[in-house]
């Protein structure tokens, strides 16, 4: 509406068009604030809830509703408690409401029968023109996977301390104890034999550690070049390399290869490793007077090698564990033949690095076989 003319009523309708204009822009400016708030809101990877302060959920997120356990047609009158069930999550409520401070807090649930762990943050929020909060606004962070990682960075580090600890000690016991018997030749012969197995048997971890370390660290693992490989040495190379272990225990060393296998896409170095990790394996715990053999054969389009023994075997609640850090189905055991527990986790390492997999086959009394398939060619081609 304009309206022109001298009088006083020109001027009071040009006032209200101006501010009828100012209000519309206004209105939009505040639409446009709302949408893209509510887009911001939708397109977050956290849930986020506004609870009031009866505990009733007000305002939650798509993601909220993805992650928890939510039935969308009570979302009218859905209560806290009902979807969280965290006694320590409504008293953090009424914390932030009594103090009308943010905060922060770790919380731990079971949703669908699955552990998360939470970092929430919880920030009061009061109507305009007051200081009393009336909602919480709470921000989920989901750090399941944060802490599942130092879950295992912590019980990594106390078992390579124990795994240390344990020659070190030994070490310094039989170093303390030749002092003492200085004038018997035949002790201090058995003694420094002692610390010398001890010495190397530290020396086998610290190299497995660095090993692990290397295959842990992604700008190493870019580093490693696959290519086509020639691997009709490999399996002699390996039997020759592994023939005075498998001699000491009266292990009978054998392998058979495809003539016509010459080729594969892979990493000859670390393919080698990984056999010969396995390969070791086997003559530790294979029975004087038995049989470990590696073969190799081509499957369709993929290579298989195989690490077959005739040993003690493992139990099949065992063989998803074995390929976990410093996991032993005997410890004695494996301490009497020098193991470090971290053999196969290294053997994983390689597998993954090589594109490959890796299966375990194993009966009571009659023996083990890992088994790594290799695609014959570059996937990628």
């Amino acid at each position: 509406l304009l309206v022109k003319s001298d009088d006083e009523f020109s001027a009071l309708a040009y006032s209200l068009n101006n501010l009828a204009n100012s209000l519309a822009d206004k209105i939009k400016e505040t639409s446009m604030e709302k949408r893209k708030l509510e887009l911001i809101l939708e397109q977050m990877d956290n849930a986020v809830m506004l609870i009031d302060t009866a505990g009733f959920i007000q305002t939650l997120n798509r993601r909220a509703l993805d992650i928890f356990p939510i039935n969308t047609a009570a979302l009218s009158n859905l209560h806290s408690i009902e979807i969280l069930g965290s006694a320590y999550f409504e008293k953090a409520l009424r914390d932030t409401l009594r103090k009308n401070v943010p905060g922060t807090i770790d919380l731990k649930l079971k949703i669908r029968e699955i552990p998360k762990n939470f970092r929430v943050f919880l920030s009061p929020i009061s109507e305009v023109y007051s200081n009393i909060p009336k909602y919480v606004l709470c921000v989920f962070y989901d750090v399941t996977a944060l802490m599942s990682i130092y879950d295992k960075q912590v019980e990594f580090v106390a078992n390579a301390s124990h795994e240390l600890r344990t020659p070190l000690t030994s070490i310094r016991g039989f170093a303390e104890t030749i002092e003492d018997v200085a004038e018997q030749p035949e002790l201090v012969t058995k003694f420094s034999k002692t610390i010398q197995e001890e010495a190397l048997r530290m020396q086998r971890l610290v190299f497995d550690l660095l090993q692990l370390a290397k295959l842990d660290s992604l700008e190493y693992r870019h580093s490693i070049a696959l290519a086509d490989t020639n691997i009709q040495k490999l399996l002699p190379d390996i039997c020759e390399e592994m023939s005075r272990q498998a001699r000491e225990k009266n292990i009978t060393l054998e392998y058979f290869a495809e003539p016509s296998l010459r080729e594969i896409y892979t990493n000859y170095d670390w393919l080698k490793q990984a056999l010969v990790n396995l390969a070791e394996n086997a003559i530790k715990y294979t029975l004087p007077g038995g049989k470990v053999i590696l073969g190799v054969k081509a499957d369709g389009q993929n290579v298989k090698f195989t690490v077959k023994d005739n040993g003690p075997g493992m139990p099949d609640s065992d063989l998803k564990k074995i390929f976990e850090r410093f996991y032993r189905l005997d410890s004695a055991r494996n301490r009497s033949t020098g193991g470090t527990g971290l053999g196969l986790s290294i053997v994983r390492f390689i597998v993954q690095l090589l594109g490959a997999n890796i299966k375990v086959e194993s009966q009571i009394d009659v023996g083990t076989t890992f088994t790594i398939i290799i695609p014959q060619q570059n996937p990628e081609k």
